[in-house]
Order: C-alpha cells, then structure tokens, then sequence
C-alpha cells in the first residue's frame, strides 16, 4: 500500500507498507524533493527494490527511511506480466537474478491473502455511482480551477450512462481545445484531482497521454 503527500519541508513524502515472503510487514517513509524519484506504484501489489535506506524506531515500531543516495525501482506486480523497471535513476543495475526474484515475489503474493484483489479497469460505460474503479482513458484538456485543483477533461470512446459533474473554466487557463462537438461532448468525463496529486496531474501530456486513474469515483451532478 502507499500514499504520497506533500511534507512540511519542500519535499514530498511517500509512506509505503510492504511485506515478502517472511510475512512481516514494515513501514517506510521516504523523503524526496523531485516527486519523479519517489516510487512509481501504480498499484498494491507492486514490487518495489530499494537502495540506501536505513532502520528506525518510531512510536515503538521499526519503520524504513530514505538515507543519501537513495533510489528505488518498481515492478509491475501481475504474474506473467512483463518485466519492467520503472525508476528515474540512470543508472542501475538489473541481472537475471533480480528478474527470478521479481517473479518469485509475484509468484508468492498471488499465493497469498494479504494483497486485496486489484479490479480491471473498466469503461466508462460500465461506471456504477458510488463506486471505485480503475479508467484507462485518453486526456483531451486540462485546467487549473485553483492552487489545489486541477480538472481532467477524458474519454475512452464510450458513453458514461450516468449524468456527471459540469465543470467550468476560463478558456484562457485550458490547455487542449476548450470547446467539442455536442457528440463528442456527451462522451467525455471530467476529472477533479486534488492537493498531493495536483502536480501530477500538471505533467500530464493532452492528447497523447493515455493516463490510469485508480480508485476514480463517480460524481453525480445536474
């Protein structure tokens, strides 16, 4: 599991609990000012491999922190999904016995009870209100409301068959086309993202960015 905040200090921190084949679970809380060196989890489950931390005390548990030089690389966690490291370092260093190790981890968790099963993602068409899920979409515009919010603006080519939020914003703050056809507009969602997840959401790419929002909930409006 993990979560991604802005601290106090101009760093972000992410606070992860992770486990292996031991069954003891730990918590670990990381530091960084560039959020592209924090770990890109996608989803519980996901493989993580650590570099420079060290052992804490903290509030009578032991935790992991991130000391000098720290970096991180993470795995998709899906049994005979691919490979592929996802780290923001340059440089580092992946054998076949890193790969047996990821799909030893992979083989275990899918053993285990203690991850929650991850949905597929899911349509727009198929979105029930009240509800979590997991969207794979493509971003048509964004803009910022205000400091802590930033509207999403997406489509995956279905019709949602429920009403959604209306959201509107200066033409002057969109980045992407402000305006769509009417067919075109009934096919699109909006997306509010909020505080940590903000900056983010900024880096986001219109047009081209085919972006997975997990946990998304409906919002109903008139």
């Amino acid at each position: 599991a993990a979560t991604n905040q802005s601290s106090v200090s101009t760093d972000y921190c992410s606070c992860l609990k992770i486990t292996d084949q031991s069954e003891q679970k730990i918590g670990c809380t990381i530091f960084c000012e560039r959020l592209e060196d924090h770990p890109k989890i996608f989803q519980t489950g996901d493989i993580v491999r650590m570099h420079r931390v060290k052992v804490k005390l903290y509030n009578n548990s032991l935790t992991l922190v991130n000391t000098s030089g720290f970096s991180v690389v993470t795995f998709h966690g899906t049994v005979g999904g691919a490979v592929e490291p996802r780290t923001s370092s340059k440089t580092f260093h992946f054998d076949e016995d890193d790969r047996r190790t990821v799909e030893e981890l992979r083989s275990w968790a899918a053993s285990q009870t203690l991850l929650p099963s991850v949905s597929a993602a899911v349509p727009l068409s198929a979105v029930q209100p009240s509800t979590y899920f997991d969207l794979t979409c493509q971003l048509l515009a964004k803009a910022t409301v205000d400091t802590t919010c930033t509207l999403l603006r997406v489509w995956d080519g279905t019709r949602c068959p429920h009403p959604l939020l209306k959201v509107i914003v200066d033409p002057n703050v969109t980045e992407g086309a402000s305006s769509f056809s009417k067919q075109k507009e009934s096919l699109i969602a909006n997306v509010l993202v909020y505080d940590n997840h903000v900056e983010f959401a900024r880096q986001l790419k219109v047009r081209v960015q085919r972006i997975l929002t997990a946990h998304y909930g409906v919002k109903l409006g008139p």
